[in-house]
């Protein structure tokens, strides 16, 4: 049996069997602190898209890696808003963030195997000309960013990133975590420990309005999905919050999340199933898919659920005048262009 992870104050982050402490961590970290980890997050999508691993058939925990290194520009640890107001102070926020996750580690043994690991969230970060970070984690906080990666898209991170509140992206996480069954019963207890409120805003109606009503506040203003709640009493003590969560059409961004979504991760916006069509029908390697990745998706955007039919159609029309598959896809882009033209007259 796995013990726990443990953050420097001996609170429980995640077993070692579940690696995900990301999400099912106390919550000690800065909605700075949190940009620098999404990026991370990110990075390990990435991984998995291009290594093409199952997390369902190998997951993560199953796997030891070692530290892992990025270098990024600082911009890509701040929002829009402070990515406008680019200067000392913005800047700072982000070094400072690095010096924090540096002074926190992480600690766990795994009584299957007898290992025992303790490792700094962030083992080391310098800054080089024209603003450019290299930086490395800890293999744990790496396994445990690929963990986390199998839940979340690109779209996700990216409406995560432009939170302004710690607790807003936390409540996110939540959302996201509980997409199916939308909703989240817990104890006031496991709250406080959860959102790191142990020793402040003890009184409950400051909990209430600090913590949950400005998250709720600006999650309805600018996130796809938010929540409702219910407080559940014994006597006149409130014990228990019930958390409803529901999506806001509106806050989708849809296309301006597609647009950013294809300009940084051009395969991903190529659809599993419409990608496994493509290599396993037409025999597309991952270069062909990438250099027409612009064609599939205003293909998916016109057709919606039924690019797959209208692929196989394509498909078909051409195989009868002696198509075969890889000697010709020219010839089929060129016909796939010309059923976006019609149907866009």
């Amino acid at each position: 049996m796995a013990r726990p992870l443990k953050t420097t104050n001996g609170k429980s982050l995640a077993t070692t069997g579940q690696s995900n402490y990301l999400t099912t961590s106390y919550y000690d970290y800065t909605a700075q602190e949190k940009r620098i980890l999404y990026r991370v997050v990110e990075q390990a999508w990435k991984y998995v898209q291009e290594q093409k691993i199952n997390l369902k058939e190998h997951p993560i925990a199953d796997i030891i890696y070692q530290d892992k290194t990025f270098t990024m520009h600082i911009t890509d640890f701040m929002n829009k808003e402070q990515k406008k107001c680019r200067g000392g102070n913005t800047d700072k926020e982000v070094y400072d963030a690095f010096l924090a996750l540096k002074a926190k580690d992480i600690s766990g043994y795994n009584s299957v195997n007898g290992t025992w690991m303790v490792a700094s969230i962030v083992n080391s970060a310098y800054k080089l000309k024209d603003g450019i970070i290299t930086f490395s984690v800890a293999g744990p906080v790496w396994q445990s960013a690929l963990d986390f990666s199998s839940g979340w898209s690109p779209i996700d991170l990216t409406i995560a990133m432009e939170l302004k509140s710690a607790y807003s992206m936390r409540f996110f996480e939540i959302a996201r975590k509980y997409h199916d069954t939308r909703f989240w019963n817990v104890s006031i207890k496991e709250f406080r420990e959860i959102f790191g409120c142990e020793e402040k805003y003890l009184a409950h109606n400051d909990l209430k309005r600090y913590i949950i009503d400005n998250a709720k506040e600006e999650l309805d203003r600018v996130a796809p999905w938010s929540f409702s709640y219910e407080q559940h009493k014994i006597g006149r003590k409130v014990e228990r919050f019930t958390f409803y969560f529901y999506e806001i059409p509106k806050n989708k961004r849809e296309e301006e999340t597609r647009k950013e979504l294809l300009s940084k991760y051009p395969q991903a916006a190529i659809r599993p199933e419409v990608k496994d069509w493509l290599k396993n029908k037409m025999c597309f390697n991952t270069g062909q898919i990438r250099s027409n990745v612009k064609l599939i998706d205003e293909l998916q955007r016109i057709f919606q659920n039924d690019t797959i039919p209208e692929l196989e159609e394509t498909f078909q029309y051409i195989t009868k005048q002696g198509f075969r598959p890889q000697e010709n896809i020219g010839w089929f882009i060129q016909n796939l262009k010309k059923k976006i033209e019609n149907a866009q007259l």
